[in-house]
């Protein structure tokens, strides 16, 4: 049977208007116990709280909505961990979320199979992202992220204005081939140079060059792209239909690109060809790693 264990999301929300919100709870809906979500926009009305609101996690009240003002994102990251602080309950795992990412349905496999039959020495699990690039139907990478769940202990800091990171940690490291979809950059261009202004003027060198000539950058990674072959998560066919009506003539442009590339689509199976061979690799290797713990070898079976 199933084993209890408290799984606890954390989620920055700030003013600007994030079009896969809604997906990304639906998502993560069945496999989180809460949800705590740093809003530092200083805004008590705006679509993102409204879409908070309507969700069934808050409508279930397992929503805890921390206001501040933008301290960066390490310390307001970290506003979610104080909020955790202030109870001392055994046995919780934190995952990472942020709000232009969408689940899949394996996640609540993850969460109420794989983590509550881990041993205590594993403090910490990784999986990975396909990072979807100006067309719902390319992919730039696959990319691994790390601590995407570890278990919460109050010595835990988030810190980094930019590109935040995860200070006292304990355990070891398990990596699954757990894989999910990052929509932040399924967004017109003139969006992401806002993006990459803003991380920029927070000390990132990299974004702060790419704001200043975006095209340059974007059609440069735009020769870089494979297909993506996979299938989006379901909830998350309305916002990706929505980019697709809002901005047809930039999709175009796109696949023109695209279509000029020699072997573009021998490319791209051999990708995922190659991203599969690592998934099973990756099982295999966590199987190893598991070896002395049965339970969480079954708990791997959702794969």
């Amino acid at each position: 049977g199933e084993i209890n264990l408290s799984i606890t999301a954390v989620m920055l929300m700030g003013a600007k208007r994030e079009p896969f919100l809604g997906a990304c709870l639906a998502s993560i809906r069945d496999a989180v116990d809460h949800l705590i979500v740093n809003d530092n926009s200083g805004l008590t009305e705006h679509p993102n709280l409204a879409v908070m609101q309507g969700s069934d996690l808050f409508r279930a009240g397992r929503v805890t909505i921390v206001p501040s003002a933008f301290l960066g994102f390490g310390p307001c990251r970290d506003l979610c961990l104080a909020e955790m602080r202030k109870t001392n309950e055994a046995g919780r795992w934190v995952i990472f979320v942020d709000c232009d990412e969408v689940h899949t349905p394996s996640l609540h496999r993850v969460t109420q199979c794989l983590l509550p039959r881990l041993p205590e020495r594993i403090g910490i699990v990784d999986g990975y992202f396909y990072q979807i690039f100006q067309s719902p139907g390319l992919m730039q990478s696959l990319d691994h992220r790390h601590n995407l769940m570890f278990r919460f202990h109050p010595a835990i800091r988030w810190t980094g204005q930019v590109h935040e990171k995860l200070e006292g940690l304990t355990g070891r490291r398990l990596v699954v081939p757990y894989r999910y979809y990052h929509y932040g950059y399924l967004t017109p261009p003139s969006l992401i140079a806002e993006k990459w202004r803003l991380y920029g003027s927070l000390g990132d060198p990299q974004s702060g060059r790419q704001s200043e000539s975006p095209s340059e950058y974007m059609r440069r990674d735009l020769e870089r792209l494979t297909t993506f072959y996979g299938q989006h998560p379901t909830v998350a066919a309305k916002p990706i239909g929505d980019y697709e009506r809002d901005n047809g003539e930039w999709l175009s442009q796109i696949a023109a690109l695209n279509g000029r590339q020699a072997l573009f689509a021998v490319k791209s199976r051999l990708r995922f060809l190659q991203i599969e061979a690592k998934m099973r690799y990756l099982l295999f290797q966590a199987t190893r790693q598991l070896a002395d713990c049965p339970e969480a070898q079954a708990g791997l079976a959702v794969y």
